[in-house]
């Protein structure tokens, strides 16, 4: 009898005498048998009938007879029948036949075959056939089939098969994908799957998902993706986060999102954070930021933001902020901007502050601001500083301010 005829003649069993036929003989078709079985002698063969079945035979089924099975008939296949199933057929499975599949043959699925899933079938699978994909099988995914995941298959992963992706994977997600992911989710992803992120979509995450992150994973966002970020975003940062910012991420805030801090977001900032921030983000300050600056934070600012500041901002600045400057930073200061400051300011200088003026900004004292030295002030004015009042500032002193002068001091003044 040839193939083609026992395959005929199989087919033409009634249900009763097909499953008489013993399971142990099942092994003994060729795979042509199998092949040639039709959907309705499947349908109609006995679980032991279908477990019988060899590997090699159960590769051999049509797609259409493989779908046309029931789902017991489905559910009793041996996980090793299940790990041998061509790529074509299970590509070729319904929706309903794929999750009629149980978690532990979900899991026998081989790399090849995961990969040979079409969009359709992932996004049908149910939420337990989802988290029964390995994270093996995962990562075989195509970037066109994770770009194709729904948002509720995306969140429906667990976090381990979360933290499994590539970097590849998750460079794809689009911005609607990453916001429906839990922040229990967002928070597996790890320092590599973040960086991977791209700036149009890190824009979009939310003030939940970005605090849900670590420290570590904060101070793993590319520099670009902290330029990204809107100040909404920026604004919302927790203080954990905020002060866990690298100083090279510092310096790469905008102005926009450095100005939209509130006052404690900015009073949170390291004196390190400080001293990274560059001259043009430092000099954008708006006066009331600027001034909102703890005397820790404003005494950290190095010598080319100090010189950087606007009379705007220099003027607003408290007493004791000002007095808390250094001389390195106070001699920063341009002579024009010096010639701005308030005379409680100057006089809130220390005598040592006094003395590490430089001449040129001694000689761009107002007349008002020489007047309103206090003695102290004035007294503790080295002979050179002394040497540069102007005459109009010198002639401007009052009678008391003149008689404190210290003798060294007038001696010190030039015969011009």
């Amino acid at each position: 009898m040839t193939t083609t005829t026992l395959a005929t003649y199989i087919n033409a069993l009634s249900t009763t005498d097909l499953r008489s036929f013993a399971s142990s003989l099942m092994p003994a078709l060729s795979t042509s048998d199998v092949a040639g079985l039709s959907t309705a002698t499947l349908q109609n063969l006995t679980t032991g009938q279908i477990t019988a079945l060899t590997t090699t035979q159960v590769s051999a089924i049509a797609t259409d007879s493989l779908n046309a099975i029931t789902s017991s008939s489905l559910q009793a296949l041996l996980t090793t029948q299940i790990a041998a199933l061509s790529t074509s057929q299970v590509a070729a499975l319904t929706t309903s036949n794929l999750n009629a599949l149980t978690t532990n043959q979900i899991v026998a699925l081989t790399t090849s075959q995961a990969a040979a899933l079409t969009s359709t079938e992932l996004n049908a699978l149910t939420t337990t056939n989802l988290q029964a994909l390995t994270t093996t099988d995962l990562v075989k995914l195509s970037t066109a089939q994770v770009v194709a995941l729904s948002s509720s298959a995306l969140n429906s992963l667990l976090t381990t098969q979360i933290s499994a992706l590539t970097t590849a994977q998750v460079d794809v997600l689009t911005s609607s994908q990453l916001s429906v992911l839990s922040s229990t989710n967002f928070a597996a992803l790890t320092t590599s799957q973040l960086k991977a992120i791209g700036t149009a979509e890190f824009a979009t995450l939310s003030s939940t998902d970005l605090n849900a992150l670590s420290t570590t994973n904060v101070q793993a966002l590319s520099t670009t993706q902290i330029a990204a970020l809107t100040t909404s975003q920026a604004n919302s940062l927790s203080t954990t986060n905020l002060t866990a910012l690298t100083t090279s991420q510092v310096a790469k805030i905008t102005t926009s999102d450095l100005n939209a801090l509130s006052t404690t977001s900015l009073q949170a900032l390291l004196t390190t954070q400080i001293a990274a921030l560059s001259t043009s983000q430092v000099n954008t300050l708006t006066t009331s930021n600027f001034n909102s600056l703890l005397t820790s934070q404003v005494a950290s600012l190095t010598t080319s933001q100090v010189g950087a500041l606007t009379s705007g901002q220099l003027s607003l600045l408290s007493s004791t902020n000002f007095a808390a400057l250094t001389t390195a930073q106070l001699r920063a200061i341009s002579s024009t901007n010096f010639a701005t400051l308030s005379t409680s300011d100057l006089n809130a200088l220390s005598t040592t502050n006094v003395q590490a003026l430089s001449t040129t900004q001694i000689a761009a004292l107002t007349t008002t601001q020489a007047n309103s030295l206090s003695t102290t002030n004035l007294t503790a004015l080295t002979t050179s500083q002394v040497a540069l009042i102007t005459t109009s500032d010198l002639n401007a002193l009052s009678t008391t301010s003149l008689q404190a002068l210290l003798t060294t001091q007038i001696a010190a003044l030039s015969t011009s």
